[in-house]
């Protein structure tokens, strides 16, 4: 994969200063002024799913994931992380590229995801 010569510049729409990924989750939710039933319906979960994932009780399967990110208008990085801007060019992966990432995170056990997202979230 080529990389562009010089570096792109991000500018950062708004800040989520909250300390777990749950309540990033609700904090980019709130910031996107919608409600619990109308990510729900759009997703095609339970609003009982979305508080378990605002309150760190489970996390959406990684397309949900994905949804949730597109539709609150935010990155990954930014729920994940509490990141703010980007500093390189995230990478181009191709839908079959992550459909292979999806199977994996999906072969592992519930114990092993919550650890990816421990993980994930240092």
């Amino acid at each position: 994969m080529s990389r562009p010569s010089e570096p792109l510049k991000v500018q950062p729409v708004y800040t989520l200063q909250v300390s777990t990924i749950g309540a990033r989750m609700r904090a980019a939710r709130e910031a996107a002024k919608l409600s619990q039933l109308d990510v729900a319906a759009e997703l095609g979960v339970t609003k009982g799913s979305l508080s378990a994932w605002e309150n760190d009780k489970n996390f959406p399967q990684l397309q949900t994931f994905i949804q949730l990110c597109q539709l609150y208008g935010t990155s990954a990085d930014a729920l994940l992380f509490s990141a703010t801007a980007v500093a390189e060019p995230r990478a181009q992966y191709k839908v079959g590229e992550a459909a292979v990432l999806q199977r994996l995170v999906d072969g592992l056990s519930d114990e092993q995801q919550r650890a990816l997202v421990v993980l994930l979230g240092k």
